[in-house]
């Protein structure tokens, strides 16, 4: 797989729109599997690499701003590693199309509660 400067564009935007919490993860990993041919699972690896270092500075900035509650942020980090394990292993048992499909409704079912949210 060649990369090109139409990716780092991409990734670029995607990490952009990530940090300002309008889900660029998201459309990372759609345009991994629809514009690259990417297989599902190897998409959503990639994007939480790249939110790894997106994450990373939101964090090293709101540090210094004094904006984590350290509790919570213990709390929700070991039920998102408990998960993430859980939900890899699945996601290990599961073909790439069905896994897609799911990625696919999850993404529609929250842009509809986002647009239903906003909306009040």
């Amino acid at each position: 797989m060649e990369s090109t400067l139409s990716d780092l564009i991409f990734v670029f935007l995607f990490c952009a729109l990530s940090g300002m919490g309008i889900g660029g993860g998201g459309l990372f990993v759609v345009y991994l599997s629809v514009f690259r041919s990417i297989p599902q699972f190897l998409c959503q690896g990639i994007n939480l690499a790249v939110f790894i270092f997106s994450s990373a500075f939101s964090g090293i900035v709101n540090i210094k701003k004094r904006h984590i509650n350290y509790p919570l942020c213990l709390f929700l980090s070991v039920c998102g590693c408990v998960g993430a394990v859980i939900g890899g292993g699945f996601a290990g048992m599961i073909s790439d199309n069905i896994l897609r499909l799911a990625f696919g409704i999850f993404l529609l079912t929250v842009s509809i509660i986002s647009i239903y949210i906003n909306r009040k």
